[in-house]
């Protein structure tokens, strides 16, 4: 028994040739590179789905009118519309003032005008964003 257990031995701790250090090396490298070639594939694939995809909800979205550039024009023409509320709000309020301090100035009284929100000084007032504006001399 100690024989074939020398044998063993002896087979297993030999020196390793350097050919054969290199031959392992290569087959694992290729492995590795086979591998990463495969990872890679699969990334592109992936992508590729993605970017199919995504090229496809535009051009549905183009066909039915909801495009980015149409989502853009609407929320443009929503903050435009609102923007000019404001101003209008503005205007108004400046309206009030000029005729509160109108009022005070000659001695006269203003009052809210049963049909609008505006304050009246005297008996009639008018009050619009245009009429503001053409009082202003912008118009």
């Amino acid at each position: 028994m100690s024989k074939v257990h020398t044998e063993e031995t002896a087979t297993t701790s030999a020196p390793i040739a350097p050919d054969d250090v290199l031959a392992i090396v290569l087959r694992t490298l290729e492995r590795q590179i086979s591998d990463f070639r495969a990872h890679v594939d699969q990334q592109i694939q992936t992508l590729s789905a993605r970017v199919d995809q995504q090229i496809a909800d535009l051009r549905a979205g183009q066909k039915h009118g909801f495009s980015g550039v149409n989502d853009f024009r609407r929320e443009f023409g929503e903050f435009r519309a609102q923007s000019q509320d404001e101003i209008a709000e503005i205007q108004h309020r400046i309206h009030e003032q000029d005729i509160r301090r109108q009022a005070d100035l000659t001695g006269g009284a203003y009052a809210r005008s049963p049909f609008s929100s505006s304050l009246q000084l005297g008996v009639k007032s008018t009050w619009s964003p245009r009429s503001d504006a053409r009082q202003r001399g912008i118009f």
